[in-house]
């Protein structure tokens, strides 16, 4: 490819990248705007590269470097992939999956059974661990999951806890 002319180089870029290089191409020329974009290039052995692509007009000539990105986009796929098997594996279970910042008190929800689990609607957002002990946490279980949460603090393990929520109608359920 290095002595490829650049209709050559095209005809290795599927057509959505290359059409959406030209328009960044044309914005570069037409309105000075710096051109970034990364796009998929077929290599002569069949085999696919991702290059990330900028470049800049200086005067009357376009200077620009492309960077290899394979390594970092199959990363990417294999997050988004891994992801996605977590997601069917929790639905699967019906499990609730958060993460809760213990140092801030932020907690995020990241699926829709957490809010069923609770009955909590999700314009309510995620409950705080304030809320969830004084709104939620059954009190009679109240030492067992400050107990289990300072030994998962002061030991670097995983916080376990099996204990009961109270839910807005007044119904019980068992939560792990």
């Amino acid at each position: 490819l290095l002595n490829a002319t650049a209709h050559q180089v095209d005809e290795r870029v599927p057509l959505a990248d290359l059409r959406t290089s030209d328009a960044k191409k044309k914005s570069m020329q037409e309105n000075a705007e710096a051109y970034r974009h990364e796009l998929r290039l077929r290599m002569p052995d069949g085999s696919e590269r991702w290059l990330s692509a900028h470049a800049a007009t200086r005067g009357s000539r376009i200077f620009g470097v492309s960077f290899d990105i394979t390594e970092r986009k199959r990363a990417e796929e294999a997050l988004r992939e891994s992801e996605s098997r977590l997601r069917v594996a929790a639905d699967g279970a019906a499990l609730g999956v958060f993460e809760w910042e213990i140092e801030t008190d932020r907690v995020f929800w990241v699926n829709d059974r957490m809010y069923e689990i609770f009955g909590h609607a999700r314009e309510e957002g995620p409950v705080s661990r304030p809320e969830f002990v004084g709104r939620y946490l059954h009190e009679d279980d109240a030492r067992l999951f400050d107990a289990a949460l300072k030994n998962a603090l002061r030991t670097g393990e995983s916080l376990h806890v099996v204990c009961r929520i109270k839910r807005k109608n007044r119904s019980q359920r068992w939560v792990q």
